[in-house]
């Protein structure tokens, strides 16, 4: 899975090229590329790289590929299949059974208000730039308001203020993330349409 973002300076762009590769283009026609360690879950490129693992661990490296060192998740989630990370690397969000947040390697409380009703699985999950946002894509059994099984997405803060919810009673095969701000979502279905 490739990651979306850049780096970019007055005489280089730094951008991701494959799952692991990152390549810097310089101005003058140069081209350097490196791996990180690990296949990460999540990544953003800003100022430097942070990178989460499967086990949650949010790894920082240098433009140019040099590992700074990395948080670890002081309790374990279990079997991780999602991720997103705040861009600064001090918040995660996993998903596991369910989404979590992590703050510096500690578990935050999240409010989710999808999780009041008997019945739900959540799917996937984008954390804001800042950390203050959370994005959950979830399915509920027994639709909620709609009486059959139902799927959506919600952005919530940390005290369970809903920014934005939607569910339907059945959305296409979609990858949905958020801006850096949480203002803007973008939904991608069917691997080509994109929707704001």
């Amino acid at each position: 899975m490739r990651f979306p973002g850049a780096a970019i300076g007055p005489d280089a762009v730094l951008v991701w090229t494959g799952d692991r590769e990152l390549t810097r283009f310089s101005r003058d026609g140069a081209r350097a590329s490196f791996t990180l360690p690990f296949t990460p879950l999540a990544a953003r490129i800003g100022s430097d790289i942070v990178a989460v693992d499967d086990r949650g661990s949010v790894h920082r490296f240098t433009l140019a590929g040099e590992n700074l060192g990395f948080l670890p998740l002081l309790e374990s989630p279990g079997a991780i299949t999602r991720a997103a990370v705040s861009a600064d690397g001090s918040r995660v969000a996993i998903l596991t059974d369910e989404v979590q947040v992590f703050a510096h390697g500690q578990l935050v409380p999240w409010s989710f208000e999808h999780r009041r009703h008997p019945g739900w699985r959540e799917s996937g999950v984008d954390i804001s730039a800042d950390g203050k946002c959370l994005l959950v894509h979830y399915v509920t059994f027994g639709g909620m308001n709609l009486g059959d099984d139902a799927e959506g997405f919600s952005i919530t803060r940390a005290d369970g203020v809903v920014l934005f919810r939607y569910f339907a009673q059945k959305l296409p095969p979609l990858e949905i993330s958020m801006t850096h701000d949480a203002r803007l979502v973008a939904i991608c279905q069917h691997g080509n349409q994109v929707r704001l």
